[in-house]
């Protein structure tokens, strides 16, 4: 078993950081070689099993304790087992509950409608033929029934290829493309269009106002948009990605790389550190993730990712030229403390312990 060091953290004003120590809540990550789950102690890491060679969410299901994700071993064997599988948490069963047809995944978007027994995300089907060149890709939009165990595609607005953010209880999604940003509804009606390069590409992620219409949208500036105005405000002039709200819409958290997390307070206008890697030279968005709030908005469970490159002198050509620390930071918002779990880490989520 390999161990990892933790990563040296500068926490913002008034925060610390503190010995791992459990809450009321579990969380579930993925590293490159599995899916686990535990304890915020860390104390017992369980495996949940492998998690595929696609990329895709976790999404999860807490009226069933289930842990839902696209799975297939290898894109060259996807004609044998392809689809949704469910993972019991209490188990560690798996079980494939949505079998899908070899030549589609469900890449970069797939969450549970709250409150109702469905799990929405985007299938890609890949429609290239031999007689002609190129690869062509469709994108539409899944619903999977799971109590009738029955999969739904929908058509998508034209331009829709890269899903931004999503918020099934309010009906919203926001997808980006080569027409700019396309919010469209779960029967996949475009709502608004917001075109312009000033608005970014898409990468540095978008969330919808819990409580309005509105829309924060990160980029080279942290802007809300309010689409009944049709007004633009810039909130972080300095820039951030991957938005989140709480609950009651008191607090923005965001991140200005994949090695810090800052909140922003609407009512003050002013926006603050939480925890971020110290003399971080070669910071970058590829490895950010949207920072995850556990239910009752105490906690929240965020990757962390130094970059740093190889020295030229002892690096091979097949090398990578970068290598990348991480660390999985959890963090109580009510006593302002953090702790962390240093090894890789790609996602995370918050589940019942």
């Amino acid at each position: 078993m390999t161990v990892h060091r933790k990563l040296p953290l500068r926490t913002g004003s008034g925060w610390k950081e503190v010995h791992p120590r459990p809450c009321k809540w579990r969380i579930a990550w993925e590293n490159n070689e599995e899916i686990c789950v535990a304890k915020t102690d860390f104390s017992n890491v369980g495996s949940l099993g492998a998690p595929g060679m696609v990329e895709s969410p976790l999404a999860y299901d807490p009226n069933t304790n289930l842990l839902y994700r696209y799975y297939c071993p290898s894109l060259a064997t996807r004609n044998q087992v392809n689809g949704v599988i469910a993972i019991n948490l209490s188990s560690g069963e798996r079980e494939m509950c949505f079998t899908l047809n070899p030549l589609r995944t469900v890449p970069w978007m797939l969450q549970k409608i709250p409150d109702k027994p469905f799990l929405v995300g985007l299938v890609v089907t890949d429609a290239s033929r031999t007689e002609k060149p190129g690869i062509v890709l469709q994108h539409q939009l899944g619903l999977f029934d799971l109590d009738q165990k029955k999969s739904l595609l929908r058509a998508l607005p034209n331009g829709c290829q890269h899903p931004v953010t999503a918020s099934p209880a309010s009906d919203r999604l926001l997808f980006h493309g080569p027409d700019g940003f396309q919010q469209v509804s779960l029967r996949g009606r475009r709502r608004l269009t917001l075109s312009g390069s000033d608005w970014g590409d898409g990468r540095d992620g978008a969330a919808f106002h819990p409580r309005n219409s509105s829309i924060v949208v990160g980029g080279p500036s942290l802007s809300l948009f309010e689409p009944l105005r049709r007004r633009r405000t810039e909130w972080v002039k300095s820039g951030g990605g991957f938005p989140v709200w709480n609950e009651d819409a008191s607090t923005l958290f965001f991140s200005e790389n994949s090695g810090s997390l800052s909140r922003y307070n609407p009512a003050s206008e002013v926006a603050e550190s939480i925890v971020s890697i110290p003399a971080n030279r070669h910071p970058e968005r590829k490895k950010s993730r949207p920072v995850a709030l556990s239910e009752d908005q105490r906690y929240f469970a965020l990757p962390l990712t130094r970059r740093s490159p190889f020295h030229a002198e002892t690096s091979n050509s097949d090398q990578p030229a970068w290598i990348e620390h991480q660390t999985l930071v959890i963090g109580d918002l009510e006593n302002q403390e953090i702790w962390q779990f240093p090894g890789p880490v790609n996602q995370c989520i918050w589940v019942k312990s």
